[in-house]
């Protein structure tokens, strides 16, 4: 129950939650994919569409027996393929922690059971970019370390903090807008309180999922392909 509070409802789709959850699952039974969009069905027929999205998050959060981040790791999939296709503009290993990073949010919101959005203040460009400039003098101070590290996937890179300033405000944006077509609780352009990117059709939702899981994929062959090269030109300079 203290998860669903926290959550902006018009009382059509708070009626349809309760009977789904309370009389079908009680908060027991774990949902799985096709039950979670059930209840998005439900709320198109009862024309409550603002509140797909928290529904949503909502489903997700219960639909296993710990906490679930939803979409999180998905936003690895464009920033690996952008990132390696970019790798002479941006710090590689900058680039994929700051497309993520901003998703402490939610976390915190449902581990610590907080009363805020799940996307709030760290899901706009303002405040968002803040926390670009805070990870990018973080990783700039360990830029040694994360060079030995990534040198072990032959991705070691020698970068200045300019370049590394520029890779975490691209990652966090993308983020932003990876997230912004799918949550209502998104104020992207925050002062301006309204979020002119979300879709209420929620067509946007299995695009953009679709769009991330390929994207592992591409990152993958790009990875292979750049580490193939290297080595045949390293084999050819011998």
């Amino acid at each position: 129950q203290h998860r669903i509070k926290h959550f902006r409802m018009h009382r059509g789709s708070c009626v349809i939650v309760k009977i789904y959850f309370f009389h079908n699952f009680n908060f027991i039974k774990p949902l799985n994919k096709s039950q979670v969009f059930c209840i998005i069905k439900l709320l198109k027929k009862s024309s409550v569409r603002n509140d797909i999205a928290e529904i949503f998050q909502i489903s997700l959060c219960v639909c296993t027996n710990k906490e679930f981040m939803p979409l999180t790791p998905f936003h690895w999939g464009p920033s690996s393929w952008i990132g390696l296709l970019l790798f002479k503009r941006l710090d590689f290993a900058t680039f994929m922690v700051a497309s993520v990073i901003i998703d402490i949010e939610p976390f915190c919101v449902v581990v610590f059971g907080l009363n805020s959005p799940m996307h709030g203040y760290l899901h706009t460009f303002l405040f968002g970019s803040i926390i670009a400039f805070v990870l990018a003098w973080i990783m700039y101070k360990l830029k040694s370390s994360t060079k030995k590290v990534m040198s072990t996937f032959r991705l070691g890179q020698d970068s200045d903090f300019r370049k590394i300033l520029f890779s975490s405000i691209a990652g966090v944006w993308l983020h932003i807008f990876l997230d912004a077509p799918l949550y209502s609780d998104i104020r992207p352009f925050f002062p301006l309180a309204t979020n002119p990117l979300y879709d209420m059709t929620y067509r946007s939702h299995n695009i953009i999922y679709t769009i991330c899981k390929i994207s592992f994929l591409i990152g993958l062959v790009i990875y292979f392909c750049k580490i193939s090269k290297e080595t045949i030109l390293r084999k050819l300079g011998n």
